[in-house]
């Protein structure tokens, strides 16, 4: 079965929520673990930033993202 293409700020917090249950244990997963890391990688999920280093983090663990649709960017 093939994922369904994640095209939404809230498809993808949700399911970063399902997968690690808190933003701050994602963010910690996927090593951004310093306090600023982990406003760049909250901002970046709740789209208010456009971090590439977060996007491509967040395309390596979920490669369903349209990056495109979600912050204007295409990699």
């Amino acid at each position: 079965m093939k994922a369904q293409p994640i095209e939404t700020n809230a498809q993808l917090r949700l399911e970063i929520l399902l997968k690690y249950r808190f933003v701050k244990r994602a963010a910690n997963d996927m090593d951004f673990t310093s306090n600023r890391d982990y406003q760049r990688f909250r901002n970046t999920l709740l789209g208010s930033s456009r971090d590439l280093q977060v996007i491509k983090k967040l395309t390596e663990t979920y490669s369903n993202i349209n990056t495109y649709k979600i912050w204007g960017v295409r990699l």
